[in-house]
């Protein structure tokens, strides 16, 4: 079937708005007539995150985004999320690697458990 033909004005509102209808209110009007009022986007879901911290040896350098997102990725199986949901970063500090997993709600605590579960304890202070 062929595409529907954008409404048709009445001549009682611009073209513009009717061009910004059919488009989703991405026109906007010319000539002083009025466009559809664009919609806010929703705001994205709060995510809580789990951080883990670890200590490597090494420098930072030793930590190029490869190494990054293979570390990010072992994370992500052992939490049990997808790995776009976890970020390395790498500061100084002997080399002090930190990982954050984005979760929401009731995941948050499935995630700490599982990696606690898979992950060495911290070494003593």
């Amino acid at each position: 079937a062929p595409p529907a033909a954008p409404p048709a004005a009445t001549g009682s509102e611009p073209a513009a708005a009717v061009a910004g209808a059919a488009l989703g209110g991405a026109v906007s009007a010319a000539a002083g007539g009025e466009a559809p009022a664009a919609k806010a986007p929703e705001p994205p879901a709060a995510r809580d995150k789990v951080v883990v911290r670890l200590v490597a040896s090494g420098s930072v350098s030793d930590f190029d985004s490869g190494k990054k997102a293979a570390i990010g990725g072992k994370i992500a199986s052992a939490a049990g999320v997808r790995p776009e949901d976890v970020e390395v970063a790498v500061t100084a500090a002997s080399v002090l690697l930190e990982v954050s997993v984005a979760t929401a709600g009731e995941e948050t605590e499935k995630v700490r458990t599982s990696l606690a579960a898979r992950l060495p304890p911290p070494p003593p202070p």
